[in-house]
C-alpha cells in the first residue's frame, strides 16, 4: 500500500506541476495580450488624432495663359473631422490666387478670403455630422495666376502650419502643411 501511496503522490505532484505551468503560461500570455491591446489602442488614438491637408502633386505647371489649377486634398485619417481651416501662403509679387473653388468634403464652406497684400488665402469648412476620411477627398481647388516669370526660386504655394482642424472629442489641432512649386510651362 505504501507503493500505491507513493505513486499517487508522484502523479499528484506531476499533475500539480503541469497545472502550475499552465497557470504561469496563461498569466504571461494574458499580460502580453493586455500590453499588446493597450499598445494597439494607443496607436489607434495617435492615428485618430491626425488630419492633414495636402497637395496631390509636388509640382504643377502654369498653362499658356499663366494659370495653374491646384488641388488641395484631405489626407487619409481615422479621425472624425468636424471642421478644418486652410491657410495658404504665397508670394504676391510672383503669383495671384484668382479663385478658391470649394471641394466636396464639407457641408458648409465659409470664411473664404484672399489677402493679396500679405500673401495669404483662407477657407474653412465644417461638416454637420462629422466626416471620417478614410480616403483622400478634395478640400478645395486653388486657381493661381503667374504674375512674373521666375528667375531661380520658382513660384511656391504653401499650406501653412497656421491651418487647423477640429476633430471629434479633441482640442483644436494644427495641420502639418505642405509646399509645392509651380513651374513655368515648358
Amino acid at each position: 500500500m505504501n507503493n500505491y501511496f507513493r505513486i499517487f503522490q508522484i502523479v499528484l505532484l506531476f499533475l500539480l506541476s503541469i497545472a502550475t505551468g499552465i497557470v504561469w503560461i496563461t498569466a504571461y500570455n494574458n499580460t502580453q495580450s493586455i500590453e499588446l491591446f493597450e499598445e494597439q489602442k494607443e496607436n489607434e488614438k495617435i492615428k485618430a488624432s491626425k488630419f492633414n491637408l495636402i497637395f496631390d502633386e509636388t509640382e504643377y505647371s502654369f498653362n499658356e495663359e499663366g494659370i495653374a489649377e491646384i488641388n488641395v486634398w484631405t489626407d487619409n485619417t481615422d479621425s472624425r473631422v468636424e471642421g478644418a481651416r486652410m491657410v495658404l501662403n504665397f508670394d504676391p509679387s510672383k503669383i495671384e490666387i484668382v479663385d478658391i473653388k470649394k471641394g466636396v468634403v464639407f457641408d458648409i464652406y465659409q470664411d473664404e478670403e484672399i489677402d493679396f497684400e500679405n500673401g495669404k488665402a483662407f477657407l474653412s469648412g465644417v461638416f454637420s455630422n462629422g466626416f471620417k476620411g478614410y480616403s483622400k477627398q478634395i478640400f478645395a481647388q486653388v486657381i493661381v495666376k503667374q504674375l512674373a516669370p521666375t528667375q531661380e526660386e520658382g513660384h511656391y504655394l504653401q499650406i501653412s502650419k497656421e491651418s487647423s482642424a477640429t476633430l471629434k472629442d479633441q482640442p483644436l489641432i494644427s495641420i502639418d502643411g505642405d509646399t509645392i512649386n509651380i513651374n513655368e510651362e515648358n
